[in-house]
């Protein structure tokens, strides 16, 4: 999906590409610090997650007792699960929320404001005790992987009419293939 925005958002490939060229330009030789230092294209990576996380909602859980949560009443035995794309597109929570704008994690946003009010208003990891004890690993391997792809080609989308859909199967995924006509940098 990142490099699907970037085809719809080229305006952001310059910013990228500095940052890899900078970061990233012995791939060999990058360490962690390196990959820190990436703050557009862990913002990328992060806004991308907002908008298409694979990962909406959580299992199903069965609750043990009754329970309170606000004004909500919650019975033994009730299935709840929870939503949390929904959190992403709420425009209470982030300004213009379907708009792709992976600067709304590097400025004093409404994003960042939310967040930081309540951390658990952006979860693509999940959060609390269960959280994804990979997120870390996660963020760095897309980092790495994204940056070697820019680093390594030119690319566009094979259908230039494709629209990006999504459907829920064990994750939240395109429902049709993004193609792309990849042509290696020299």
């Amino acid at each position: 999906s990142m490099a699907y925005y970037t085809t719809l958002h080229p305006e952001y490939t310059e910013r990228l590409m500095n940052e890899v060229n900078t970061h990233f330009a012995d791939p060999s030789k990058v360490s962690v610090e390196d990959l820190n230092k990436m703050e557009f294209m862990t913002a990328f990576i992060k806004e991308t997650l907002r908008v298409v996380t694979p990962a909406p909602m959580i299992f199903t859980r069965k609750a043990q007792q009754d329970h309170t949560l606000g004004n909500l009443k919650i019975k033994k035995g009730t299935l709840v699960t929870m939503n949390m794309l929904a959190n992403n597109y709420n425009p209470k929570i982030h300004n213009e929320p379907t708009k792709f704008d992976p600067d709304r994690w590097l400025t004093d946003s409404q994003t960042m404001k939310s967040i930081s009010n309540n951390p658990f208003l952006y979860t693509p990891f999940s959060t609390g005790g269960r959280n994804c004890i990979g997120q870390h690993l996660a963020m760095n391997e897309a980092r790495i992987i994204f940056s070697l792809f820019l680093k390594k080609f030119n690319f566009e989308l094979a259908d230039k009419n494709y629209k990006l859909v999504f459907a829920q199967s064990l994750a939240y995924e395109p429902e049709k293939p993004i193609v792309y006509k990849l042509t290696p940098k020299n």
